[in-house]
Formats: structure tokens, C-alpha cells, sequence
């Protein structure tokens, strides 16, 4: 049964098509959904007054080989507000990784989406 999730990215410009994110509870109900299916779509939220987002239906996740530590910085490049919390419980915190195979860009309504492939 598919499930939504909110979770909070990063991404290292180093690895295109290839997103983070991290959760404390490796035995959340999220993480088993994983185990039992890696095949994802998703979306991003438009942040501010821009419609702009990114969604695929063609991307897979799995626990990523980086510790949470070895990519702090990004996280908290990208959420700053964070840095106490992460430095705090950063050790109990598992990375995943969602790989991206191909993806829509909608930058605008009145603009035709731009499809990226990885």
C-alpha cells in the first residue's frame, strides 16, 4: 500500500541523482515500508511564493553506506536551525538514500515541465 512520508533532504553536488535524508528509529514504521518495497515516487515542496518542485516516479531508497556525520554538513547547510539537535543526537541517526533515475522539473504552470534523466 503506498504511504507518504515527510522527511528533510540534502544533496551533495558531487553525486547528481542521489538524495539524503536520515531518521533516529531504525524500527519505524517508514523504514520497514522500505524494507519490504524500495521503489519510491516523490515530490518536493514549493518553498516561499514559487510553485517550483521536483517529482519522480521512477527512483529507489536504500540505508546509505555515509554516516550522519560524515554528511552533517549538508543537513545542516540546508537547515541551519538544526545544528543543536544534530550535534546533540546526530549519533543515534541513521542516512538513506534516494536514487533518482529520472525526474519532472516544474519550474512554472505557464512553462511545459522539463523532464531530467540521471
Amino acid at each position: 500500500m503506498p504511504n507518504v512520508r515527510i522527511v528533510s533532504i540534502c544533496y551533495d553536488v558531487k553525486y547528481p541523482g542521489v538524495i539524503y535524508f536520515q531518521t533516529n528509529n531504525m524500527s519505524s514504521k517508514k523504514v520497514s515500508d522500505i524494507a519490504q518495497n524500495n521503489n519510491i515516487s516523490f515530490t518536493t515542496a514549493p518553498i516561499g511564493k514559487t510553485i517550483a518542485n521536483i517529482r519522480s516516479n521512477n527512483a529507489t531508497v536504500h540505508r546509505s553506506n555515509c554516516t550522519f556525520d560524515e554528511l552533517k554538513h549538508l543537513f545542516v547547510a540546508k537547515v541551519p536551525e538544526y545544528e543543536d539537535a544534530y550535534n546533540q543526537y546526530g549519533h543515534t541517526m541513521t542516512v538513506f538514500e534516494i536514487h533518482v533515475k529520472e525526474a519532472i522539473v516544474v519550474v512554472d504552470y505557464g512553462i511545459k515541465p522539463g523532464l531530467i534523466e540521471f
